[in-house]
C-alpha cells in the first residue's frame, strides 16, 4: 500500500466513527495476530502522526505482543478505573438484549474492518 492508500483507509475509519486511539489499537491487534510486523507497525503509526517508544522498541518481541499496549496507555487511567469502565450497567444489558459478551463480536468486526482497508 502506498502511504496515500493508508492515509485514505484512516481516512475511512474517521469516518466509521475511529478516532487515532481506536485506529492505533486496531494496529496494534494487527500486530499482534502477525497481519503486520514491527516495521511496518512503526511506519502506520507514523503516518498518524504518532512515534513508538524507544521502551517499546527495546522490549523482547514477546513482550511487544503481550505488554506493548499498556506502555502506550494512558498512565494516569488506574486499574480501577479500568474494571468499572468494563462493566455494562444491568439495565443496558437488557436493553440490548445480549448478556455483554458483544465485546468479542465487536471485536472481531473491528478486525474484519481493519483487514478490509488494509488489503488484508
Amino acid at each position: 500500500m502506498t502511504i496515500k492508500e493508508v492515509q485514505e483507509a484512516f481516512e475511512e475509519l474517521r469516518k466509521d466513527g475511529q478516532d487515532d486511539e481506536d485506529i492505533l489499537a486496531i494496529l496494534y491487534l494487527m500486530f499482534q495476530d502477525d497481519k503486520i510486523d514491527i516495521n511496518e507497525l512503526s511506519d502506520l503509526v507514523q503516518v498518524l502522526g504518532y512515534e513508538l517508544t524507544p521502551e517499546f522498541l527495546a522490549m523482547s518481541p514477546e513482550d511487544q505482543k503481550t505488554k506493548g499496549y499498556e506502555e502506550i496507555a494512558n498512565p494516569d487511567i488506574t486499574e480501577k478505573e479500568i474494571e468499572e469502565a468494563k462493566e455494562i450497567p444491568e439495565d443496558e444489558e437488557k436493553e440490548k438484549g445480549k448478556d455483554g459478551d458483544d465485546e468479542d463480536e465487536d471485536e472481531e468486526v473491528e478486525k474484519a474492518r481493519a483487514k478490509k482497508l488494509f488489503g488484508m
